[in-house]
């Protein structure tokens, strides 16, 4: 590729990048502005049935997915353990830090990169169900299981039974959803992100709080969610542009009593950041240790774009090119082009909250995880499930997904490039 055409298209990602962001934000400030109709929601409360009916959903999910994936080591040659199958990857360093701490004399300190909120569960578990894998998979499942129940609630907040079944049906079938059965922190992170704004959606801010400052302590974008909360606060108390002179000191007062909830949130990296000075002597050590041994630091979503791009034109082994880059590539763009309608149309808090999600896990400037990152993205699976209220959508992103999801969890399975 010439350099002419090679800056050219960089040219023309930075313009996507600004126009992305731009457009959304520009939403976002337009429907705060616009907002005046300030509606209480009440607790959502689910039957026995309901929450066994989700349960069992999601657990029968992860049998049937870890089965067939047992199965289709074993029929490629390879005799794993079941309680082995999924453990690739990031989920070999949750074990390690289970088994080992964050420092060994083999891999020195390289593991403090990963958040310890999740490890710090499974090794708990550990003392009663004595197997590391074993413990990881219940904690991952249960989380799982919990974030289903939570998510349910949260649609139901303002959706019908149909929107939060199919909201639920696509966290279960994305296409990188064996993720969250695996050792890694996803179903953890999904959960607690979930609790935070159901929570923050019913008022009980202090909860929200907790659940976001425990979510800062699963993954470094956890902070992230006290921007979604601290808007829930704002909308609670009427701060808003045409309601804000109405009754301005009393709405200020009960603003107050609930504004100092939003610093628990930040907790959450700050225990890490003294993790980081413990182990390391320096708070910020990880950043380092992230730059050297994991080739990650922070950049843009445009300079992404440019070095996913790259790879896919470049990268020989077609293997790895469609399964890693061309996804990773299709999910850059797709969250990109649907980021401005999700500000659009949907809630405040949850618009502002995707865009600063979306700004932060697409910036870095070896990103290898896009599409397991964009799972993250709680109001995802809300999105999808407005977007098929249309039986012809339903269908064609359902077989989509569920022709996808065995792909992704076969190369995982397997080892492959698949992050």
């Amino acid at each position: 590729m010439s350099d002419i055409l090679r800056n050219t298209i960089d040219i023309v990602f930075i313009i996507f990048y600004l126009a992305v962001f731009i457009l959304a934000a520009i939403f976002i400030i337009l429907k705060y502005f616009k907002s005046d109709n300030i509606i209480d929601k009440p607790a959502v409360g689910l039957d026995k049935n309901t929450i066994l009916k989700i349960i069992g959903v999601v657990l029968l999910s992860r049998i049937v997915l870890l089965l067939l994936s047992w199965g289709a080591v074993h029929i490629s040659g390879y005799g794993d353990n079941i309680l082995d199958v999924w453990n690739n990857w990031d989920a070999q360093q949750y074990l390690r830090i289970v088994n080992e701490g964050y420092i060994s004399a083999e891999d020195g300190f390289i593991r403090i990169v990963f958040y310890p909120l999740y490890s710090a569960v499974v090794w708990l578990f550990k003392f009663i169900f004595v197997d590391a894998r074993l413990s990881a998979m219940l904690v991952s499942w249960g989380c799982l299981c919990s974030a289903g129940i939570y998510l349910y609630k949260l649609v139901l907040l303002d959706y019908d039974k149909k929107t939060a079944n199919r909201a639920l049906k696509y966290l279960l079938i994305f296409p990188v959803t064996v993720f969250l059965g695996a050792p890694f922190t996803e179903s953890m992170f999904l959960m607690l992100s979930l609790a935070c704004l159901y929570n923050a959606r019913i008022r009980k801010f202090s909860a929200a709080c907790i659940f976001g400052g425990l979510a800062a302590l699963t993954r470094n974008v956890g902070v992230l969610l006290a921007v979604p909360v601290l808007l829930e606060m704002l909308l609670a108390h009427s701060m808003v542009p045409k309601l804000l002179r109405q009754n301005i000191k009393d709405k200020l007062k009960a603003f107050a009593k609930d504004f100092p909830y939003i610093f628990i949130i930040p907790l959450g990296t700050i225990a890490y950041l003294l993790l980081n000075q413990f182990i390391l002597g320096d708070a910020f050590g990880f950043l380092k240790i992230q730059q050297d041994y994991w080739s990650q630091s922070f950049g843009s979503y445009a300079n992404t774009l440019s070095v996913t791009f790259g790879q896919v034109l470049t990268m020989e082994f077609m293997r790895t090119k469609l399964l890693l880059w061309a996804s990773q590539f299709a999910v850059l763009i797709i969250g990109g082009l649907t980021l401005p309608v999700i500000c659009k149309k949907m809630r405040v808090s949850y618009g502002a909250y995707s865009i600063v999600y979306l700004f932060v896990v697409f910036a870095p400037t070896w990103l290898l995880s896009g599409f397991r990152y964009y799972m993250g993205l709680v109001i995802l699976f809300l999105a999808l499930a407005l977007l098929t209220k249309r039986k012809w959508a339903d269908v064609v992103i359902t077989v989509m997904f569920a022709l996808l999801m065995p792909i992704y969890t076969y190369a995982f399975t397997m080892g492959w490039l698949v992050f």
